[in-house]
């Protein structure tokens, strides 16, 4: 299966691993074996980030297939996601563990970093963590995790915390919208 989108291709192949390959890789920070040595530090260290097997040193990597049930984004709303009995107090504190621990994650790792660099994800947003069938939450799009200076890496910054007010917003919207229909 091959799904074509206007920043990369992502081919599932017969083994169920993924590949990803960007179509305007950024060539000042390659996928390559120093990206791949700090991502795996991460992963190694974390079960929240989704797993990378290897990459071809540029702009294309190998990761594991997972069995997605919804976006956090769009788990808590009515009209995209009707799987709402998976909603419980454990789910959510999985989630809000999850966007804490990677970020603390990589802001610990980018500590052992040289001067003003930083190893963060760029797009931390609740549509880039997903939640699996077996209900297992993983931060995707690992390509956008890259190392930055402080300047670029403060956009980083309050994209994390932007995603964390998203989230609660949602988790709130989404109780009063349950005690609504419960009322009706």
């Amino acid at each position: 299966m091959i799904i074509d989108r206007s920043n990369s291709k992502i081919t599932i192949d017969d083994s169920n691993t993924v590949v990803k390959t960007a179509k305007d890789p950024d060539k000042n920070s390659p996928l390559d074996s120093i990206w791949f040595e700090n991502y795996n530090h991460l992963q190694n260290n974390n079960e929240a980030f989704v797993k990378v097997y290897s990459t071809n040193g540029f702009d294309t990597f190998e990761m594991e297939k997972l069995d997605i049930l919804s976006t956090v984004n769009d788990l808590f709303c009515f009209n995209k996601n009707p799987k709402q009995e998976h909603i419980t107090k454990d789910l959510i504190c999985d989630i809000v563990y999850a966007m804490q621990s990677t970020w603390n994650d990589m802001i610990q790792f980018s500590k052992t970093l040289e001067d003003d660099s930083f190893f963060l994800h760029g797009d931390f947003t609740l549509s880039n963590i997903v939640v699996t069938k077996d209900l297992k939450v993983k931060l995707i799009d690992v390509n956008a995790i890259i190392e930055n200076n402080y300047k670029l890496s403060a956009k980083h910054i309050r994209k994390y915390y932007f995603s964390q007010l998203d989230l609660m917003g949602k988790i709130q919207d989404y109780y009063y919208d349950v005690g609504a229909q419960n009322h009706v």
